[in-house]
């Protein structure tokens, strides 16, 4: 009598995949670019995150524009957009409809301001 191999390679075929996927999920990689002024001197520490959802390939819901309090004399110190696999993922299965992105960023220091660490 001749045993199938066939739903054996099968199950170890999907295990494979599921591994794969998992560890996708759990090590995923995260594409950072900085934009920053020639002389960074930040007046907080932590980034003020918002998050950017382009919806339509960009045909609606434009211009994406984030607004800040920071001072109109010193401006914005410096900028972060970051993206990560599952946004990306997003944007694949999505076929590009909608594009999630995450923009940080922090406000300059006035002249003799002191750094500002967290929400005080």
């Amino acid at each position: 009598m001749h045993k199938c191999r066939c739903t054996n390679t099968f199950k170890k075929s999907w295990i494979s995949v599921g591994a794969l996927a998992i560890c996708l999920v759990f090590a995923q990689g995260c594409a950072e670019y900085h934009v920053a002024m020639k002389d960074a001197d930040p007046a907080e520490l932590p980034y003020k995150a918002n998050m950017i959802h382009s919806l339509g390939w960009g045909l609606l819901y434009k211009p994406q524009q984030i607004t800040t309090n920071c001072n109109t004399e010193t401006g914005i110190n410096d900028v972060v957009v970051k993206s990560n696999y599952l946004y990306s993922l997003v944007a694949v299965l999505s076929l590009g409809i909608w594009m999630p992105i995450e923009i940080d960023h922090r406000c300059q220091a006035g002249p003799g301001e002191e750094i500002r660490l967290g929400n005080k």
